[in-house]
């Protein structure tokens, strides 16, 4: 995928981002056992930018593709395609 094609599949992350407003958001791949939380603490307008940076870091993005329910991004990682699931994550945090 190339970085034109990632910028045209910014417009569908944006749309699953507006849809479902949140505090806490998980990216994950429970085969690999990949975990990584976004907590928004200051601007929310950093997050397109942040999970782009952290996706990229993994390998090589295939495909994006947005759902109702989470973002889905395809990734090369150690040679072999692997789905990584973005969604929101509210209810997975409890705050004390």
């Amino acid at each position: 995928m190339t970085y034109a094609d990632i910028l045209n599949n910014i417009k569908e992350i944006s749309k699953y981002l507006d849809k479902h407003p949140s505090k806490y958001y998980a990216l994950l791949n429970n085969d690999l056992r990949y975990y990584t939380l976004f907590a928004i603490v200051s601007n929310p307008s950093d997050l397109l930018s942040e999970i782009i940076s952290v996706v990229t870091s993994l390998g090589k993005i295939k495909s994006i593709e947005a759902t109702d329910s989470m973002v889905e991004f395809w990734i090369e990682y150690k040679g072999e395609c692997h789905m990584f699931a973005f969604f929101d994550y509210d209810n997975g945090v409890v705050e004390i």
